[in-house]
């Protein structure tokens, strides 16, 4: 039965059809944050301790309540890094372009998110990017939701164009650096492979 109580008015206290006792430790450590606890006409008046409560007799219960709590969500980032390696040059005027990446959540109904984008920088073939962070609810709602990186330039004129891309997910990138996260960079167009 659900119930509230209104402090505010003098009577309140007889519109208690109950009470129990528990420690907020049990609430926040039980499975789904949910206790379901007898109610007890005397609690208030007798039992002031978890081992009072339950040396209630059992015919004094009158009921029970289910207690949940909802925690707030704590910011968690995923702090990332990305550099490069042998990036295609672009042509002759290519000392006058920059190189960026874009992350893009693929969603269930293949749209793409864009998460972050880089800073553009011009060293083109050893490109070490700036550390960045994502907060890991965008980054890993689902933990095997597919993340695009693409690697971009942005030439002389403001053009931009494709160097390549690739899939991970965080579950793959959560191991940090070494094999497992060193991507070839794939141009569809051109069907060539960088690392990154």
């Amino acid at each position: 039965r659900d119930f509230s109580i209104d402090t505010s008015h003098k009577n309140t206290i007889g519109n208690v059809i109950g009470s129990s006792i528990f420690k907020l430790d049990e609430l926040i450590g039980a499975f789904g944050t949910q206790l379901q606890l007898p109610l007890s006409a005397k609690t208030s008046a007798t039992a002031t301790s978890i081992s009072q409560l339950h040396a209630v007799p059992q015919e004094l219960y009158c009921g029970w309540i289910l207690v949940s709590a909802r925690l707030p969500e704590k910011p968690a980032p995923v702090i990332l890094q990305f550099s490069g390696k042998n990036l295609q040059k672009k042509d002759k005027f290519f000392d006058e372009t920059s190189v960026f990446f874009a992350i893009h959540k693929i969603e269930n109904d293949k749209t793409k998110t864009e998460l972050y984008r880089s800073e553009g920088i011009r060293d083109h073939s050893h490109p070490i990017w700036r550390p960045f962070n994502l907060h890991l609810r965008k980054i890993a709602d689902n933990r095997n939701r597919l993340l695009e990186v693409s690697v971009m330039y942005r030439d002389e004129m403001n053009k931009i164009g494709l160097i390549g891309s690739f899939l991970t997910t965080y579950a793959k990138m959560k191991y940090g650096p070494g094999e497992e996260n060193v991507y070839n960079l794939i141009n569809p167009k051109k069907k060539s492979k960088k690392n990154i």
